[in-house]
C-alpha cells in the first residue's frame, strides 16, 4: 500500500528531504518501494507484484504529477500500480494517462444503505458497470466488514445478480 504523498502537506520529511521538491519526493518513493521489496524477500511464498495507491481520488495539477512520478518509478522497478477510485472521483477515468496499470471502480453501493444514512440504489451497480466497461476499469464488490447481517447478504446477492459480464 502506497501512502498518499501530498506536496502541500508535511513540508519537511526530514532535515534533508522536502515533499514540495520533485527530486526529494522521488527519493522518498524509491526508498519506500525498496524497503517493501526487502521486507517481502523474507517470505518465500510472496511475490511482490506492485503497489496499491491508497488515495481514492487524484486531484488535478501537482497531484497528477506526483502520480506520474510514482508510476514511472514503479514501472522502472518492473512493478505495477493498482488504484481503486470511487465513482466520479477526480481523475477516475484518466487512470491510464496517469500511468496506473489496473483500476477498479468502487460503486459505493454497499455504503449507501439506510444504516449509513444513505439510500439503497440497485441501479447504481449497473451504471457503475457501464462506466467501468467504457473506460476499461474493473468493478469492486464492496461489503461491510464482517458481512454477517441479512442486509449485508442482500447487498452481496445484488452484486452477484447484476451479471456484469453482460453489461
Amino acid at each position: 500500500m502506497l501512502p498518499y504523498i501530498d506536496s502541500t502537506g508535511q513540508q519537511n520529511f526530514s532535515l534533508t528531504l522536502n515533499l514540495s521538491i520533485q527530486n526529494h519526493r522521488q527519493q522518498i518513493i524509491q526508498w519506500y518501494i525498496d524497503t517493501i521489496k526487502e521486507k517481502i524477500k523474507q517470505y518465500d511464498m510472496l511475490h511482490f507484484w506492485g503497489l496499491y495507491l491508497m488515495r481514492e481520488d487524484i486531484n488535478y495539477g501537482i497531484n497528477e504529477q506526483i502520480i506520474l512520478e510514482i508510476s514511472h518509478i514503479i514501472h522502472k522497478k518492473q512493478l505495477r500500480l493498482l488504484w481503486i477510485p470511487y465513482t466520479n472521483a477526480i481523475n477516475w477515468n484518466n487512470w491510464i494517462n496517469l500511468g496506473i496499470d489496473i483500476a477498479i471502480l468502487q460503486p459505493g453501493y454497499a455504503f449507501s444503505s439506510p444504516l449509513m444514512q444513505g439510500t439503497f440504489h440497485a441501479g447504481r451497480l449497473h451504471s457503475t458497470a457501464k462506466l467501468a466497461q467504457k473506460y476499461g476499469l474493473g468493478v469492486e464488490i464492496e461489503i461491510n466488514q464482517g458481512a454477517n447481517t441479512e442486509y449485508d447478504i442482500e447487498i452481496l446477492q445484488n452484486y452477484l445478480a447484476q451479471d456484469y459480464i453482460d453489461v
